[in-house]
């Protein structure tokens, strides 16, 4: 049955007094991890980070009493190299999980994360903590190296209330004292589908809906997309993002309900998603704003009294969550980790989080070169091999990007280029020494879903 969402629900969820606990609270209870990651949710459709639109009231709550990261950035703007990244903390130079499909000698295939790398549930596992995922995503399936370190792993437990239902179940089955938790809520993904009771932004089904066979016509200019269009597709976009938020405010009661008191929630997102903001639909095709910069919000019962309340703007990556999750946990960090922890900071070892530059990148699949983007705290300069372009945007004063500095700002271009060649090297020796290139074949259906989403051609 297809999801519903309605104002009261919502208003339900903010006001309604906690419940008691339906299990007691566990003695000396351990602080245990969730990674919940909401596809497609670029940040400035959230509240906290001051959308106009009352999309997320529970991630709101989460914000108000947890800490949040203002300039957060996703490695790659599509989910098969992004949760990579996440899972290793690793570039995507590094661990080269590029592609849905690939030709080795003939033969279609797709690449896969490789079990050279040590991964973020694999160390977590190693320290002693109960691991699980749960979610609905093609490019995640076992078969794409993504389940190394998990005790269970289903990446087709369906819509966001399933997802949660699994982590219950689970729960209830294995009653772990401490666990690693990694969710993925597919339902802000397009197609953006109108919801049969309760929409509140949308209102009904779209004249265009976004699909492979749309976006492959719009690309080859068979397709227009008109300001009524776009309005369309962002109403229903926001509906799929209230319809989500709601369930992660049952996922943080169900944690309380089930007696953990000690609970660190990362809700953050792969990647955004476009609507036009730079001539195109969708996502994986630039390294702009609108697919970069992600939410990030710890939130729950775990999080450090020192960082309460807190909103933090130098810049974070995906790449900073596995180093700082160990640390909390204790555990061990395993070798070639190219984030870095914070989680002095979240402790209150250090007064504040320094600045430090944030990369991101993309390859098209017959392109030798890596596009690529760093951003200082003020200044983003993109590379992009595709186009052949230098961009640099003032992202103090120009947010969405749409004028570019590089003829009038030199030095500032120059300064940023410098940052790229110490980056480079360091990836490139690290790839070298891994070596992680590895593919598995793709079989006939799900490549035909994966085209049916416009993945492959």
């Amino acid at each position: 049955m297809r999801r519903t969402a309605t104002t009261a629900a919502v208003a339900l969820l903010v006001l309604a007094p906690a419940c008691s606990a339906i299990f007691p609270p566990r003695q000396k209870p351990q602080r245990c991890f969730v990674i919940l990651v909401i596809d497609s949710l670029r940040a400035d459709h959230v509240g906290t980070y001051g959308y106009g639109r009352d999309t997320t009231p529970a991630i709101d709550a989460l914000s108000r009493d947890g800490v949040t990261f203002t300039s957060a950035w996703s490695q790659a703007p599509w989910t098969k190299p992004s949760v990579a990244s996440l899972f290793t903390s690793t570039y995507p130079s590094v661990h080269r999980v590029l592609y849905s499909k690939v030709i080795v000698n003939g033969e279609d295939r797709s690449d896969v994360l490789s079990g050279k790398f040590t991964t973020l549930a694999e160390a977590m596992k190693e320290a002693g903590y109960a691991t699980a995922a749960f979610g609905k995503k093609i490019h995640l399936r076992p078969q794409y190296g993504f389940s190394q370190g998990f005790d269970a792993y289903d990446m087709n437990a369906g819509d966001a209330d399933r997802i949660n239902a699994a982590v219950t179940s689970w729960l209830r089955s294995e009653d772990p004292d401490r666990f690693f938790l990694y969710l993925h809520y597919n339902d802000v993904h397009y197609p953006y589908e109108p919801l049969k009771e309760g929409a509140v932004f949308g209102g009904g089904k779209p004249r265009v809906e976004i699909d492979g066979e749309t976006k492959r016509a719009f690309r080859k200019g068979e397709l227009k997309l008109t300001d009524e269009d776009v309005r369309q597709q962002v109403n229903l976009y926001d509906d799929e993002i209230l319809f989500t938020d709601r369930h992660v405010g049952d996922l943080m009661r169900s944690f309380e309900e089930r007696g953990y008191s000690n609970v660190l929630v990362a809700v953050t997102a792969d990647h955004g998603e476009e609507f036009l903001d730079h001539g195109d639909i969708t996502h994986g095709q630039s390294l702009y704003n609108e697919l970069l910069r992600v939410p990030l919000v710890l939130g729950g019962s775990g999080v450090p009294e020192a960082v309460r309340g807190k909103r933090v703007a130098p810049a974070v990556q995906l790449i900073d969550l596995m180093p700082t999750f160990l640390d909390l946990a204790g555990a061990q960090r395993p070798p070639l980790l190219q984030g870095r922890s914070i989680a002095d900071f979240l402790l209150g070892r250090e007064p504040a989080l320094p600045g430090e530059p944030a990369f991101s990148q993309r390859r098209d699949l017959h392109e030798t070169e890596f596009s690529r983007c760093v951003f200082d705290g003020r200044w983003k300069l993109i590379i992009d091999a595709s186009g052949g372009r230098t961009l640099l945007f003032n992202e103090s004063a120009d947010p969405g990007e749409h004028t570019s500095l590089t003829e009038r700002e030199p030095g500032v271009v120059d300064s940023l280029m410098k940052m790229f060649q110490p980056w480079r090297e360091a990836n490139d020796a690290l790839h070298d020494a891994i070596r992680p290139e590895d593919t598995t074949p793709l079989d006939p259906k799900t490549e035909e879903q994966l085209r049916s989403l416009g993945y492959v051609d």
